[in-house]
């Protein structure tokens, strides 16, 4: 195969285009099987030849060039592919809405003054506490809950405002022993919108709070 000129391709077209003609004429099924190998082998006997004729450096730069393509494509699919390590250290809190009472009674001291002076606030929405960021949380367990008596807990000056999701609780546990003290971020409660055919803000009655936090 390393051998293979020019004029024994040119033999094979012509040798091959009237053996399968006559073998066709013969039998049109084993004929037709003939062309489709006949016709196959074509560009493979090709490829051959011209692999033969490159010189060896040039072989050499394209053998290069594969396996630079590959690895790219295996870089390109590993950056595709998310890590989920920012995600895997991401928790929201869950039964917020049952402790808003607590939450509230902390953040009292953060209303927004916009809230009571809504005609000067410019904006769309006007929520009644400020957002915080970076508020020390204590989240530990809780074995004297009557649901669950492995229940994670937040909480805030001893008051429960939330608790670790029951999905994510082993998770959790796998990157912290507790009591452990997060850093979280505040937001939600109570707001207005402003309605564009009034121009007045009105309540909104299904609000709620977010607690989000990385470890």
């Amino acid at each position: 195969m390393k051998n293979i000129r020019i004029k024994h391709i040119i033999l094979y077209l012509i040798g091959g285009f009237f053996v399968t003609a006559i073998i066709s004429g013969i039998s049109e099924n084993l004929g037709a099987i003939l062309l489709l190998i006949y016709l196959i082998s074509i560009p493979i006997l090709i490829f051959i030849y011209i692999k033969n004729k490159l010189p060896e450096n040039t072989k050499n730069n394209l053998k290069n060039l594969l396996n630079n393509l590959s690895n790219n494509q295996k870089m390109n699919k590993n950056i595709n592919q998310p890590t989920f390590q920012s995600d895997y250290n991401y928790f929201e809190l869950v039964g917020t809405y049952y402790y808003t009472e607590n939450l509230e009674d902390f953040l009292k001291d953060h209303e927004n003054p916009y809230w009571k002076k809504l005609d000067k606030s410019n904006l769309s929405r006007v929520y009644k506490y400020h957002r915080l960021k970076d508020q020390l949380i204590k989240i530990e367990r809780e074995p004297t809950n009557k649901y669950d008596k492995n229940a994670v807990r937040a909480a805030i000056q001893g008051k429960t405002i939330g608790y670790i999701a029951h999905v994510d609780k082993e998770r959790f546990l796998r990157q912290a022993r507790l009591p452990y003290f997060v850093r979280a971020d505040i937001s939600g409660g109570p707001c207005k919108d402003l309605d564009p055919f009034t121009n007045k803000y009105g309540p909104t009655e299904n609000y709620g709070y977010h607690i989000r936090f990385y470890i």
